[in-house]
């Protein structure tokens, strides 16, 4: 009877496991639809940067109303420097400091702020400031010339000349 219950037992308990799996898994097979949209795609692997400008472009997003890109300072996104909305998958930033890193995030808004995708990082550094050509000349200190005229019964003039 032992041996009896023994090759039941063991029969069916694999037969158990397999039901159980299989009843698990058909909630997963059941896709509720969620309007979340996709984050944006870069084009281009990094920015596009020249002198201190910044260009940024990105793959449209289908039902994306617009995006939200901002650049921060830090690499944490706390410190934010700017932030700029479109409707355009592309930015192109200009007049930014000189030889300063940007950390830079890309969002797809939806009609609903709810369904707003996830932000798409990247990082951007505009090149150091270029050395402009000498405008003016260097001054060295000038050499003074005290002259004095004096006139038969007036007064006396000191005359300064500038020599450079």
């Amino acid at each position: 009877m032992i041996k009896l219950l023994r090759k039941l037992a063991t029969a069916m308990l694999p037969a158990l496991l397999c039901g159980t799996l299989f009843i698990g898994c058909e909630a997963d097979d059941k896709y509720t639809k969620v309007d979340d949209l996709f984050q944006p795609r870069f084009v281009l692997e990094k920015p596009e940067v020249k002198a201190n400008s910044v260009t940024l472009v990105w793959y449209k997003v289908n039902d994306a109303i617009s995006y939200t890109v901002q650049l921060h300072q830090d690499q944490y996104h706390t410190s934010l420097f700017m932030e700029i909305e479109t409707t355009d998958p592309y930015v192109f930033i200009d007049d930014i400091p000189y030889g300063t890193t940007f950390y830079i995030r890309v969002r797809s808004n939806a009609a609903n702020a709810t369904n707003n995708s996830q932000w798409k990082y990247t990082s951007a550094s505009t090149e150091a400031r270029p050395e402009y050509a000498q405008l003016v000349e260097d001054v060295s200190k000038p050499k003074l010339r005290n002259h004095r005229l004096s006139f038969a019964g007036r007064k006396t003039i000191n005359r300064i000349q500038w020599i450079v």
